[in-house]
């Protein structure tokens, strides 16, 4: 079993990333090709393994998820101009989201396809260490340190970081904020309006390739650094190696 996921600031391709992995094995053909996130659309909850096509099998899933906790950070919490959540609430909700989507579908999936499965995910917990590990440093004061053991004491949080931890982690790198804030004003569909000012983009990009997130994360999975600020072409071969380096080895 394979794992990789992709991270990165909001409009930094992690999106393009996907898109090109999932046109690869489509092409490619050999494999069945379940996504998640359209299952979560459809029918608004998460598979059970049963649900699943079998071997060999790529699936491809979202953080926050598209069904009950994570539909509502989408809709709502994430987008509420009213309502100015706090960050427990923010974390303890991607963390219930998390858990619910290891627990329910992936736990047995992996027992049941280990050998053939390979997965690819957008967002996981590093998203929760950069957004609202983030949002605790900017708002209390506290070091990066405390922020991290909070994160990461959240139940949902410490069972994925002790138990599904991906093989490797593709970090999409956009150092141009005006470029973010192109890319932003030309995408219809904005998941987190609250994290998608030039401010927050600054400060959530620097915090990707931050050495003391890098550091922890060497220690629990294999970091691979996308430059995603030339061609969308450019991009999707950097991905596309990415996920060949793991899957066809």
């Amino acid at each position: 079993m394979v794992h990789v996921v992709f991270e990165g600031v909001d409009f930094g391709g992690k999106g393009i990333c996907l898109k090109a992995i999932k046109d690869y094995e489509l092409n490619k053909g050999d494999k069945h090709i379940f996504d998640i996130d359209e299952f979560q659309n459809k029918f608004g909850r998460n598979p059970v393994p049963g649900e699943f096509p079998n071997s060999p099998l790529v699936v491809i899933y979202s953080e926050p998820t598209f069904a009950g906790v994570g539909k509502l950070l989408r809709d709502r919490i994430l987008k509420d101009k009213d309502v100015d959540h706090s960050v427990d609430i923010e974390a303890e909700a991607f963390a219930l989201d998390r858990r619910m989507l290891f627990e329910q579908t992936f736990r047995g999936l992996i027992t049941r396809s280990e050998k053939d499965l390979s997965i690819l995910g957008s967002r996981g917990i590093i998203s929760s260490l950069v957004y609202q590990g983030g949002r605790i440093v900017s708002e209390s004061g506290n070091s990066y340190n405390e922020a991290r053991d909070e994160i990461l004491s959240i139940p949902g949080n410490y069972y994925v970081w002790t138990n599904f931890m991906p093989d490797a982690v593709g970090i999409t790198v956009v150092n141009d904020v005006n470029q973010l804030l192109k890319r932003g004003e030309e995408r219809e569909k904005k998941d987190g309006a609250k994290y998608e000012t030039a401010e927050n983009l600054i400060r959530i990009s620097k915090m990707y390739t931050d050495p003391k997130l890098l550091e922890d994360l060497k220690r629990k999975t294999t970091i691979e650094i996308i430059d995603a600020e030339q061609s969308v072409d450019h991009t999707q071969s950097q991905a596309i190696d990415i996920w060949k380096k793991y899957t066809e080895r």
